[in-house]
């Protein structure tokens, strides 16, 4: 299973239980995860990546509509949890054994 399955899952379960808001958040702080590493097994997939990824956004960056922004701390932390929640249901579904993210001393 790759990250971008386990997110595509997990939206689609917030979706059937009518959790609208936390399927936005997940939308909105996990497409520029996907974009980096959504193409990564479980097994390759390394708290690296977040760390780079949740660098990476909270540098100064202009989208799609030509405005500048980035990620503050809270936001970082909001994108990461969000992260963790899809990872964690997908190992209470069966979907995976263990991911990388489910340690307690990491620091996002």
């Amino acid at each position: 299973n790759t990250v971008e399955l386990i997110c595509e899952l997990y939206g689609q379960h917030l979706e059937r239980n009518g959790r609208t808001g936390s399927l936005r958040i997940l939308r909105h702080t996990c497409k520029s995860a996907l974009e980096r590493f959504g193409n990564k097994s479980i097994a390759e997939f390394k708290v690296f990546h977040v760390t780079e990824w949740l660098e990476a956004m909270a540098k100064p960056r202009v989208d799609g509509k030509g405005r500048t922004g980035r990620w503050n701390e809270t936001y970082q932390s909001m994108a990461g949890r969000t992260l963790i929640c899809a990872l964690n249901w997908a190992k209470q579904q069966g979907l995976i054994t263990r991911h990388c993210l489910e340690q307690k001393n990491h620091k996002l």
